[in-house]
């Protein structure tokens, strides 16, 4: 789902990229921040690891997470630019790795144009 606000609320709480890179390997560093239903209610938990797996359409990942957690930006973090950019949406927890759906060059350009239009 793409949520297109009525105002910019950027300039108070902040911002978040989304993007696409095709050379995303496992030396990259995820993170991922969500609402775990194993947690307490109402609780934001956060997870950071190395990828797995990098995969045309999915991203591989052992961060910890539980039910709750989809929907939850899969992103990068780059504290020399202060900039954190969304590369997945984290979609499936699995026995050995979690997974998130990659956003694709398509994807981008589809969100971009939803963006643009509203």
């Amino acid at each position: 789902a793409l949520l297109i606000l009525d105002r910019n609320i950027g300039n108070d709480l902040g911002w978040v990229g989304f993007g696409f890179d095709n050379g995303l390997k496992e030396k990259h560093t995820i993170q991922i921040n969500g609402y775990p239903g194993d947690k307490p209610r109402g609780t934001l938990w956060h997870s950071d690891c190395n990828i797995h797996t990098s995969e045309e359409f999915w991203l591989r990942y052992v961060c910890d997470t539980a039910g709750g957690m989809s929907g939850s930006g899969v992103y990068i973090e780059n504290n020399q630019k202060h900039t954190r950019i969304i590369y997945a949406v984290h979609t499936y927890g699995g026995p050995s790795t979690n997974s998130g759906t990659r956003i694709t060059e398509k994807k981008f350009l589809q969100l971009r144009k939803w963006k643009a239009e509203n």
